[in-house]
């Protein structure tokens, strides 16, 4: 989808790879009744925003101005429901586990290429706080806002075309 409207395209690499999570499974009704159960509650509007974000994602592609935004939820104690309240938010659009990352189980590269595959579609990078260190997290942050990664060069020195960019919510 663009700002024009809808085109179809081709899909390769990663993104034909990616597309399988890309589904339609269960039951709508289900699912609402479900989120329903766990976040209509009071003092649960933190986790209603974690889930609600995932729906917002796609409208960044219509704005040319940003690349991506960053959330961070953070509690004091572990256990209150943040992980799950983003799976949640990542189901509507497909299963959750191939649009999430976890730290110490993926690389930054592997992070801007799930972003740069799923373009204007939601990620979730789990528990960044785990990150020793503070550079690599705010490099993330600022190129998820950039919307793309940065510049490399091929074993011949000579930069990489760069064709991953997104505009979306990580």
């Amino acid at each position: 989808y663009t700002p024009s409207g809808s085109r179809e395209v081709l899909v390769n690499g990663n993104a034909e790879r990616k597309s399988a999570i890309l589904t339609e499974g269960g039951s709508y009704d289900e699912w609402k009744a479900t989120i329903d159960r766990l976040y209509n509650h009071p003092e649960m509007q933190p986790l209603q925003f974690l889930v609600l974000i995932a729906f917002a994602a796609p409208l960044f592609a219509m704005l040319q101005e940003f690349g991506g935004v960053t959330v961070f939820a953070y509690s004091q104690q572990p256990g209150v429901g943040k992980t799950t309240a983003e799976c949640a938010g990542l189901s509507a659009w497909g299963r959750h586990d191939g649009m999430k990352l976890a730290n110490n189980k993926a690389t930054t590269n592997a992070l801007w290429s799930l972003v740069g595959t799923y373009h204007s579609l939601p990620v979730v990078y789990d528990e960044m706080t785990t990150l020793d260190d503070g550079k690599l997290i705010a490099e993330m942050i600022f190129s998820i806002s950039d919307g793309s990664q940065k510049e490399r060069c091929d074993s011949s020195g000579n930069i990489r075309n760069n064709n991953s960019n997104w505009r979306t919510i990580v």
